[in-house]
């Protein structure tokens, strides 16, 4: 039986391994590889003990969506051989929303719209030009990275295995740590990190951004940008997307940091709020070379200014929104009793997480089960805009998801109901009276604290 870590336990864990073993010094081609490594342990470690769900494995890409994507990237490579453009913005498609008709980003689409010169978005996504919002500022970078390891793997060998991460493998041992198959998936890991440092380097080379933007910079391909630009001298930031708190360890709990810092972290951290803020230049204090700063949710704010049209929905009174994450169950059943119970008097909206989709056959075939099907929205609560969604919502609930953050921008109150959230937003919960914290998995309970809102 796997044992299960609380993310707590993952942070000692680090944290152990760094105050007592010389990993902050091990190098691989040229840069430090621990924060690779770090995070490599750390996702692997709560996925695991979190049950967390995505809804693609890039390692089961057909051959011949390889053989698409390479000839996509050539075809790419050539139009933009001679471009120049001004600052250079990466991201997923766990971003993009539904906006008056399109494929959004809401984050970089934002900031590239207020952008006057010559922007352009890597987006690690194949989602069809036609959806997309202002397609010839976009280009796919997961096309280009494909590409290139079949280019890797039939033409040149680029890049090799850590002797580190064996070390790594044992001091995980000692420590009585077990990550199934760990060596292989690090080193794959770690080869894609290479491979991205080696295609970064020659697009931003063609390129020449002044700085690059980054969302969710912790992804190996994307570390591969950052380690890339780092070589070019072109500054990195890191724009939040979402809660982090003191245990999310990529943003936390840094410690024997080298004084001229690490080339896989971003230069900047911009962040949403001041407790985020805070959180990191408390690790970051002892290097130049990384810092934070609040800069807001260009999204949120955006909304807030009036900038993006509202749509003509009938807006229901009384509206719960419950925004589900890919973890664990998704709907306990204390949550189900309490809709179920409460469905006549107020109207329930589910919105599912980008990584859920998957799942939405799965969902919705529990609430089925419990006869809440038709008593509930799904639909609407996850294709309209979250923003425009609370200007128009009296509770909001979550286990701890980033929506927290965004409902307090609002107004809205939010019920914290995972003990991970309660960490996530402990200042908040103490400071604020938006915030609060129920983690009774009671149901009357959970009734009695929505009705004092409603």
């Amino acid at each position: 039986m796997k044992k299960k870590y609380s993310r707590e336990d993952v942070k000692n864990i680090i944290l152990d391994i760094e105050e007592n073993y010389d990993v902050c010094k091990w190098k691989h081609n040229g840069y430090y590889l621990w924060p690779v490594l770090r995070i490599f342990v750390y996702m692997n470690l709560v996925k695991n003990s979190e049950n967390v769900r995505s809804d693609s494995d890039p390692g089961n890409i057909s051959i011949f969506s390889k053989i698409c994507s390479l000839i996509r990237s050539i075809k790419e490579h050539i139009f933009w051989k001679h471009k120049k453009i001004s600052k250079l913005y990466v991201s997923s498609s766990d971003h993009y929303v539904h906006y008056d008709g399109y494929k959004y980003n809401k984050y970089i689409d934002v900031l590239m719209d207020e952008d006057n010169e010559t922007p352009l978005h890597l987006s690690k996504s194949n989602i069809n030009s036609n959806k997309i919002y202002k397609p010839g500022r976009h280009l796919s970078y997961s096309d280009f990275l494909i590409g290139y390891k079949v280019y890797d793997k039939f033409i040149k060998s680029s890049t090799q295995n850590s002797l580190n991460i064996n070390k790594l493998c044992n001091i995980l041992s000692e420590l009585g740590v077990v990550i199934k198959g760990f060596e292989n998936k690090a080193n794959r890991n770690l080869k894609t990190v290479d491979l991205s440092v080696l295609l970064a380097e020659k697009l931003l080379t063609k390129l020449k951004p002044t700085e690059i933007w980054v969302i969710c910079y912790y992804s190996s391909d994307i570390m591969g940008i950052i380690i890339a630009a780092d070589k070019l001298s072109i500054p990195t930031i890191d724009l939040q997307h979402g809660g982090q708190g003191k245990n999310h360890l990529a943003y936390s709990s840094w410690s024997n940091i080298p004084t001229e810092g690490y080339e896989a972290l971003p230069n900047y951290f911009y962040t949403w709020d001041d407790d985020s803020c805070q959180n990191i230049n408390g690790w970051t204090k002892d290097t130049a070379k990384h810092k934070a700063l609040k800069f807001g949710n260009p999204w949120v704010e955006g909304w807030k200014q009036k900038e993006f049209r509202k749509s003509d929905y009938p807006w229901p009174e009384k509206l719960i929104l419950y925004t589900l994450q890919p973890t664990g169950e998704p709907l306990d059943e204390y949550v189900l009793e309490t809709i179920k119970n409460t469905k006549h008097r107020w109207n329930w909206w589910l919105r599912l997480h980008p990584r859920q989709m998957n799942q939405k056959d799965k969902i919705s075939s529990r609430l089925k089960e419990f006869g809440l099907y038709k008593s509930v929205n799904i639909e609407e609560a996850t294709k309209l805009p979250l923003p425009e969604i609370l200007t128009h919502t009296s509770v909001h609930i979550t286990k701890f998801s980033g929506c927290a953050l965004e409902a307090y921008e609002f107004d809205v109150p939010t019920i914290i109901i995972d003990k991970r959230g309660v960490d996530m937003y402990k200042q908040y919960i103490i400071n604020n009276d938006t915030m609060f914290s129920l983690l009774s998995k009671n149901s009357v309970e959970m009734q009695g604290m929505i009705q004092k809102f409603i």
